[in-house]
Protein backbone atom coordinates (compact mmCIF):
# COMPACT_ATOMS: atom_id res chain seq x y z
CA UNK A 1 0.00 0.00 0.00
CA UNK A 2 2.92 2.34 0.89
CA UNK A 3 4.35 1.47 -2.44
CA UNK A 4 0.99 2.43 -4.03
CA UNK A 5 1.05 6.09 -2.43
CA UNK A 6 4.81 6.10 -3.07
CA UNK A 7 4.19 5.85 -6.86
CA UNK A 8 1.85 8.40 -7.29
CA UNK A 9 2.85 11.89 -8.40
CA UNK A 10 4.03 14.11 -5.95
CA UNK A 11 0.99 16.92 -5.92
CA UNK A 12 -1.56 13.82 -5.41
CA UNK A 13 1.23 13.26 -2.14
CA UNK A 14 0.71 15.83 -0.93
CA UNK A 15 -2.71 16.46 -1.76
CA UNK A 16 -3.33 13.14 0.33
CA UNK A 17 -1.24 14.41 2.99
CA UNK A 18 -3.02 17.44 3.96
CA UNK A 19 -6.38 15.56 3.43
CA UNK A 20 -4.80 13.20 5.99
CA UNK A 21 -3.58 16.33 8.39
CA UNK A 22 -6.96 17.89 8.16
CA UNK A 23 -9.40 14.70 9.27
CA UNK A 24 -6.81 14.15 11.68
CA UNK A 25 -7.14 18.02 13.29
CA UNK A 26 -11.23 17.79 13.11
CA UNK A 27 -11.30 14.28 15.04
CA UNK A 28 -8.51 15.60 17.57
CA UNK A 29 -10.69 18.60 17.99
CA UNK A 30 -14.24 17.35 18.15
CA UNK A 31 -12.65 15.14 20.47
CA UNK A 32 -10.45 17.00 22.55
CA UNK A 33 -13.98 20.02 22.49
CA UNK A 34 -16.27 17.27 24.28
CA UNK A 35 -13.52 16.46 26.49
CA UNK A 36 -12.93 19.94 27.93
CA UNK A 37 -17.13 20.28 27.81
CA UNK A 38 -16.93 17.15 30.50
CA UNK A 39 -13.92 18.32 31.93
CA UNK A 40 -15.70 21.61 32.54
CA UNK A 41 -18.96 20.52 34.13
CA UNK A 42 -16.83 18.32 36.25
CA UNK A 43 -13.99 20.99 37.56
CA UNK A 44 -15.69 25.32 38.19
CA UNK A 45 -12.24 26.45 37.27
CA UNK A 46 -12.24 24.80 33.64
CA UNK A 47 -15.65 25.58 33.24
CA UNK A 48 -15.16 29.51 34.22
CA UNK A 49 -12.33 29.55 31.42
CA UNK A 50 -14.68 28.26 28.89
CA UNK A 51 -17.15 30.57 29.40
CA UNK A 52 -14.39 33.11 29.36
CA UNK A 53 -13.25 32.19 25.61
CA UNK A 54 -16.72 31.91 24.30
CA UNK A 55 -17.21 35.57 26.11
CA UNK A 56 -14.51 37.16 24.80
CA UNK A 57 -15.06 35.94 21.47
CA UNK A 58 -18.42 37.68 21.60
CA UNK A 59 -16.66 40.95 22.70
CA UNK A 60 -14.64 40.76 19.70
CA UNK A 61 -17.43 40.27 17.47
CA UNK A 62 -19.79 43.62 18.73
CA UNK A 63 -16.80 45.63 18.65
CA UNK A 64 -15.93 47.88 15.07
CA UNK A 65 -12.95 46.58 13.72
CA UNK A 66 -10.02 48.81 14.39
CA UNK A 67 -11.34 50.61 17.76
CA UNK A 68 -9.70 50.43 21.24
CA UNK A 69 -12.05 48.09 22.74
CA UNK A 70 -11.73 45.62 19.72
CA UNK A 71 -7.28 45.38 19.51
CA UNK A 72 -8.15 45.52 23.36
CA UNK A 73 -10.44 41.98 23.17
CA UNK A 74 -7.94 40.28 20.59
CA UNK A 75 -5.11 41.01 22.85
CA UNK A 76 -6.98 39.57 25.95
CA UNK A 77 -7.53 36.95 23.84
CA UNK A 78 -3.96 36.33 22.54
CA UNK A 79 -2.64 36.46 26.32
CA UNK A 80 -5.45 33.41 27.21
CA UNK A 81 -3.69 31.41 24.15
CA UNK A 82 -0.89 32.09 24.56
CA UNK A 83 -1.38 31.22 28.67
CA UNK A 84 -2.08 27.80 27.06
CA UNK A 85 0.43 27.52 24.35
CA UNK A 86 3.50 28.09 27.45
CA UNK A 87 1.47 25.47 29.20
CA UNK A 88 1.61 22.92 26.35
CA UNK A 89 5.29 23.96 25.95
CA UNK A 90 6.12 23.16 29.26
CA UNK A 91 4.58 19.82 29.02
CA UNK A 92 6.49 18.72 25.80
CA UNK A 93 9.97 19.65 27.43
CA UNK A 94 8.83 17.56 30.44
CA UNK A 95 7.61 14.78 28.36
CA UNK A 96 11.49 15.05 26.63
CA UNK A 97 12.99 15.12 30.02
CA UNK A 98 11.79 12.24 31.33
CA UNK A 99 11.61 10.26 28.48
CA UNK A 100 14.98 8.55 29.40
CA UNK A 101 13.48 7.59 32.79
CA UNK A 102 9.70 6.82 32.08
CA UNK A 103 10.27 5.49 28.64
CA UNK A 104 6.58 5.11 26.75
CA UNK A 105 4.75 7.03 29.77
CA UNK A 106 6.23 9.81 28.33
CA UNK A 107 3.35 10.19 25.82
CA UNK A 108 0.82 11.18 28.46
CA UNK A 109 3.19 14.85 28.85
CA UNK A 110 2.78 14.71 25.31
CA UNK A 111 -1.46 14.39 25.29
CA UNK A 112 -1.66 16.86 27.84
CA UNK A 113 0.56 19.32 25.47
CA UNK A 114 -2.16 18.47 22.36
CA UNK A 115 -5.25 19.05 24.88
CA UNK A 116 -3.70 22.21 25.82
CA UNK A 117 -2.80 23.73 22.00
CA UNK A 118 -6.19 22.59 21.25
CA UNK A 119 -7.69 25.26 24.18
CA UNK A 120 -5.05 27.48 22.68
CA UNK A 121 -7.19 27.38 19.86
CA UNK A 122 -10.18 27.25 21.26
CA UNK A 123 -9.61 30.92 23.11
CA UNK A 124 -8.70 31.94 19.80
CA UNK A 125 -12.09 31.19 18.54
CA UNK A 126 -12.24 32.62 14.70
CA UNK A 127 -15.57 32.53 12.86
CA UNK A 128 -15.77 34.13 9.17
CA UNK A 129 -19.42 35.74 8.95
CA UNK A 130 -20.93 34.26 12.42
CA UNK A 131 -24.13 35.17 10.71
CA UNK A 132 -25.22 36.68 14.03
CA UNK A 133 -26.17 40.47 14.63
CA UNK A 134 -23.79 42.33 17.09
CA UNK A 135 -26.85 42.56 18.97
CA UNK A 136 -26.88 39.10 19.38
CA UNK A 137 -23.30 39.15 20.06
CA UNK A 138 -24.18 41.58 22.82
CA UNK A 139 -26.91 39.34 24.62
CA UNK A 140 -24.68 36.50 24.28
CA UNK A 141 -21.55 38.19 26.02
CA UNK A 142 -24.00 39.61 29.04
CA UNK A 143 -25.10 36.02 29.44
CA UNK A 144 -21.77 34.70 29.45
CA UNK A 145 -20.26 37.64 31.86
CA UNK A 146 -23.44 37.13 33.91
CA UNK A 147 -22.22 33.38 34.22
CA UNK A 148 -18.85 33.55 34.98
CA UNK A 149 -19.81 36.17 37.93
CA UNK A 150 -22.41 33.58 39.50
CA UNK A 151 -19.42 30.78 38.76
CA UNK A 152 -16.51 32.96 40.49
Amino acid sequence: MWQQILDLPVIVQGALGSGLFWLAFEIGRRVINITVDLIGKINKNTHRELLTYEALYHSRCMHERGTSEDIAEHVMSIFAALRRFLVAMIYVCLGLASAAWIGELAIIAYLISVFNLFLALRALKIVWGSGMTREEHMKNYVALMESVRQNA
